[in-house]
C-alpha cells in the first residue's frame, strides 16, 4: 500500500523556466528529465462521496495509455476502515501532503473497482454501489517536467506542471512544483524545498489538484475552517514524544485554514489561524527547556511576526461583528444611521487588513517559517535530559508554574489598570492553553470544570480588551472623517459592558480560586 509523500508549492509561470535550469538543481539532477502532456478526468457520485472522504479518483491519459488512481487521505481510510491508532505517527503531519494511493492500468476512459488494490475499500464502495454512481465532475490539463534529485540521502522527484483545471463553467490556471520524496527522509525534502526558496518566489500550497477541481466544480462551495484537534496523549509517554504530537496537531491546525483565508477571506478561518499561532507559540514556551535554544528563539520570534501580520484583520472584525452591530440593534434610528456611516469605513479598513492578511499566507517568509518548524519536528533530536521525562510528571510542572503565574498577577487585581488587567487575561489564556495540551491525562469532569472558569475569566476581561482595542481603531479612523458622535456611541456601550463584565470578573475569580487544581490529585 503505497503512502505518498508530497510538498506543492505555487509559482509564476515565468519562474518555471528559471528554476529548471539553475545550476543548484542541475547538479542535484539524477537520470534523465521527463515531459509529458497528462490529461485527467476526476469522478464522483452525485452527492460527493469520494470528495467527503478527502479522496479523489482519476482516469489519467498519457499518450495511449490510460491509468486509474485512487487517492484517500491516511487519517480518513483509517476511520473509513476502523483502524484505530494507525495515524498517530509523524507521516501526514503539518506541511506534507499524505495519501495512500492506488494505481493500476485500465482499459477504457470508465473507472474500475477491481483496479483498487485493496480489499476493504473493494468491500465498502462495492456495499455502497459506489462505482455504479460514478459520473465526471472535472479535468485537469497540464504539461509536467520532472527529474529525480538527490539531497542528502533522499531521492525527491520535483515535477512541475503548468496548465490548467476546468470545471463545468469555471477554468483555473495551474502552475505548482511538487516534490515528492521516493525514498529516504522527509527532512531532506523540506531542506531542498528550503533551497528552492531561495532561487524563485514560491508559496505554499495546501490544496490538493483534486481539492481545487472540487471546489470549481462546486461554485457555492466554500472551504470550512479547520477548529483544530486535541490529540490524546499517552501517560506513559515521554516529554518528546508528548511535543511531537501536540506540534504536529498544532501545525495541521494552522494549515487547515490557510487556503480558507487565501481563498475565501473566511473570519472564521482567520480567528482559526491565529489560535493555531496563539497555541503554538504557547506549546513551545511551555517546552523550551528541552528544545534547541537557537531554532527556539528564531521560530518563537517567526510565530511572533506572523501574529502579528493577522492582527488587523482579526481586530476589525472584532469591532465589527462583537461592538457595531450589537449596539446598532439597540439604537434608535439616528444613533444607527451614524453607525451606518461608521460601518462603511470600517469595512473598508477591514478589507485592506484581510489584503494584507492573505498575501502575508502567500510570502516566501510565511513558506519558510513552515518549512523550518517542520524540520525541527522530522529531526526529533532534542538531547536534553528532561525530553525523556515522563509527561505526567511534566505537565503538573509546567501547570504549577502558569497558575502560580497567574495568582501573582491577580494578586491585587481590585486596584488595577487596563493594562495589567489584560496580564491576568493573557495568563489565565496561558495556563488554559497548557490544560489543553495535557487534559487527556486527568479526569476528564475536572478538567472541564476548571477549564471553564478559565475561559469565563477571559470573557470577563475580554470587553475591557475589545474596548482599549476599539479606541485606538477609532483614533485611526479619525483622519479626515467626523465619528464623534458615533465614536461617543461606541464608547459609552463599550462602558457599560466593561463595568458589568469587571464585576462578573470579582466573582469567577473567587470561584477559581475555590476550585482545587485538578492535576495535583494525581500521584
Amino acid at each position: 500500500m503505497p503512502l505518498e509523500r508530497e510538498l506543492k508549492l505555487r509559482l509564476a509561470p515565468d519562474a518555471v523556466g528559471r528554476l529548471r535550469q539553475h545550476p543548484a538543481i542541475r547538479e542535484k539532477v539524477r537520470g534523465t528529465a521527463l515531459s509529458e502532456r497528462l490529461a485527467n478526468s476526476y469522478f464522483d457520485s452525485p452527492e460527493g462521496r469520494l470528495r467527503e472522504l478527502s479522496a479523489g479518483l482519476r482516469i489519467r491519459r498519457s499518450g495511449t495509455e490510460r491509468r486509474q488512481t485512487l487517492k484517500i487521505l491516511k487519517s480518513e481510510y483509517a476511520r473509513l476502515l476502523g483502524r484505530k491508532g494507525k495515524t498517530t505517527d509523524k507521516e501526514g503531519v503539518g506541511t506534507l501532503h499524505s495519501y495512500l494511493e492506488f494505481e493500476e492500468p485500465i482499459e477504457g476512459d470508465e473507472p474500475n473497482l477491481e483496479c483498487i488494490d485493496d480489499r476493504g475499500l473493494r468491500k465498502i464502495f462495492a456495499r455502497e454501489g459506489l462505482f455504479e454512481r460514478l459520473e465526471p465532475i472535472f479535468t485537469t490539463d497540464f504539461h509536467r517536467h520532472s527529474r529525480l534529485l538527490v539531497e542528502g540521502e533522499s531521492e525527491i522527484e520535483l515535477s512541475l506542471d503548468e496548465g490548467e483545471i476546468r470545471g463545468p463553467d469555471r477554468v483555473e490556471p495551474l502552475c505548482e512544483a511538487e516534490l515528492e520524496l521516493k525514498s529516504g527522509r522527509v527532512s531532506d525534502l523540506l531542506i531542498l524545498a528550503l533551497q528552492l526558496s531561495e532561487i524563485v518566489p514560491l508559496a505554499l500550497e495546501t490544496r490538493t489538484k483534486a481539492h481545487r477541481g472540487y471546489a470549481l466544480a462546486h461554485a457555492d462551495t466554500h472551504l470550512k475552517p479547520d477548529c483544530g484537534s486535541k490529540p490524546a496523549l499517552k501517560k506513559k509517554a515521554s516529554v518528546r514524544e508528548s511535543f511531537e504530537q501536540l506540534a504536529g496537531a498544532g501545525m495541521s491546525h494552522l494549515l487547515g485554514n490557510v487556503a480558507a483565508v487565501v481563498v475565501d477571506g473566511n473570519p472564521t478561518a482567520l480567528h482559526q489561524l491565529r489560535v493555531s499561532v496563539r497555541r503554538l507559540r504557547a506549546l513551545f514556551k511551555v517546552h523550551d527547556s528541552i528544545l534547541p535554544t537557537e531554532s527556539c528563539s528564531w521560530i518563537a520570534n517567526e510565530l511572533r511576526w506572523f501574529q502579528k501580520e493577522l492582527g488587523p484583520a482579526r481586530e476589525w472584525d472584532v469591532f465589527m461583528d462583537e461592538t457595531l452591530s450589537p449596539l446598532r440593534a439597540r439604537l434608535p434610528q439616528e444613533g444607527s444611521d451614524a453607525l451606518v456611516r461608521l460601518r462603511k469605513q470600517v469595512q473598508r479598513r477591514r478589507n485592506r487588513a484581510y489584503s494584507r492578511a492573505q498575501a502575508t499566507l502567500q510570502q516566501a517568509r510565511f513558506l519558510n517559517m513552515v518549512l523550518q518548524l517542520q524540520l525541527l519536528l522530522e529531526s526529533g533530536d532534542w538531547g536534553h535530559r528532561e525530553s525523556e521525562m515522563k509527561v505526567g510528571a511534566f505537565s503538573r510542572k509546567v501547570l504549577d508554574k502558569r497558575l502560580k503565574k497567574l495568582r501573582k498577577l491577580a494578586r491585587n487585581h481590585a486596584a488595577m489598570k487596563e493594562a495589567e488587567l489584560h496580564e491576568i487575561r493573557i495568563a489565565g489564556k496561558k495556563l488554559r492553553y497548557a490544560i489543553e495540551f495535557y487534559r487527556s491525562l486527568y479526569p476528564r469532569k475536572e478538567v472541564k470544570a476548571y477549564s471553564a472558569c478559565l475561559v469565563a475569566l477571559q470573557d470577563s476581561l475580554g470587553t475591557l480588551n475589545d474596548a482599549v482595542t476599539g479606541r485606538r481603531l477609532l483614533d485611526e479612523l479619525a483622519s479626515g472623517h467626523d465619528f464623534s458622535y458615533a465614536h461617543g456611541l461606541v464608547q459609552g456601550w463599550q462602558a457599560g459592558l466593561i463595568e458589568r463584565d469587571l464585576e462578573n470578573f470579582q466573582r469567577i475569580w473567587q470561584q477559581l480560586e475555590k476550585q482545587p487544581p485538578f492535576w495535583k490529585k494525581t500521584d
